[in-house]
């Protein structure tokens, strides 16, 4: 069980998405003789995990259906329509003496339901999407519990809760008067995970670098000295206070190929100055 939770988590779905170590670093496959522990390395595991997924995760949340809402839903959900009705009815105030009003009903799951206050009863549920593309954005999603994962080859999609599992169980809690003792516990270990994960992995100290790219005027590519860090960003510097088109854009991390846009290679030239976060060749592993 996570030490996020108390329970079988996001945090224990991505440990292993990397690959496996003994207690002392050494590589090695689940099952091996004489393992009895075994390791992986977080952001091994979390690009493994990043791959697989394509970057989302998906979570069904309750809605109540209104009509300002009921397209949006309908986008949503698969299994819910809206079904639009014209009738005329009796008016006086209209030369006809009729008039034609609009109302809907709603299908979900092949039932048909005659109102707002009927389909409402039923629970109605949509797909929400979360996309990350940082380790930092998966950390507040390691409390939540994993309520569905469906691999299919090198492939994932997979369904967290609506909440993370301290916060429902808090409200449980609360609902029968009282308050649940470790949810400060579990809310402080993940704090201090954030702080080991921001000093291990994205703390840029001694590999900021500031160097002038050359861009070939044809391709409007430069290859800087060193690789780039891809969990930090590549910045024009500017002492002049011109305003650039756009960011420079990293073709690739390894090798250290950044582009200018066509409009800034007019104005600054082929020869600009950038800063970027070095790749750190030399990292360690960090088993969890």
């Amino acid at each position: 069980m996570s030490i996020y939770s108390g329970k079988c988590d996001l945090a224990d779905h991505l440990a292993g998405q990397g690959g496996w170590y003994d207690k002392n670093g050494n590589p090695v496959k689940f099952g091996t003789d004489g393992v009895r522990v075994y390791y992986s390395d977080e952001y091994q595991d979390f690009l493994a995990f990043k791959k697989k997924t394509n970057g989302t995760l998906y979570q069904h949340l309750r809605v109540e259906v209104t009509e300002f809402n009921q397209d949006f839903i309908a986008e949503h959900c698969d299994y819910f329509k809206v079904l639009k009705h014209t009738k005329k009815i009796s008016d006086k105030r209209t030369k006809s003496g009729e008039k034609e009003i609009t109302y809907y009903t709603y299908m979900y799951f092949d039932k048909e339901y005659k109102s707002l206050r009927e389909i409402n009863k039923k629970h109605v549920y949509i797909v929400k999407e979360i996309h990350f593309k940082s380790l930092l954005d998966l950390l507040p999603y390691y409390p939540y519990t994993v309520s569905a994962a469906v691999c299919n080859g090198d492939t994932q999609k997979v369904w967290i809760s609506d909440r993370s599992y301290v916060d429902e169980e808090e409200d449980q809690a609360l609902k029968h008067g009282w308050l649940r003792s470790t949810t400060d516990y579990y809310r402080q270990q993940l704090a201090e995970h954030y702080r080991k994960v921001v000093l291990k992995y994205y703390n840029p100290a001694g590999r900021e670098v500031e160097e002038y790219a050359k861009f070939d005027p044809e391709t409007r590519q430069a290859v800087l000295v060193n690789g780039i860090d891809d969990r930090f960003s590549v910045t024009w510097v500017n002492p002049d206070k011109k305003s650039f088109w756009t960011s420079p854009e990293v073709i690739d991390y390894d090798k250290g190929i950044i582009k200018i846009s066509k409009e800034d290679l007019e104005i600054f030239g082929n020869n600009v100055l950038v800063k970027y976060v070095k790749k750190n060749d030399k990292e360690e592993i960090f088993l969890w």
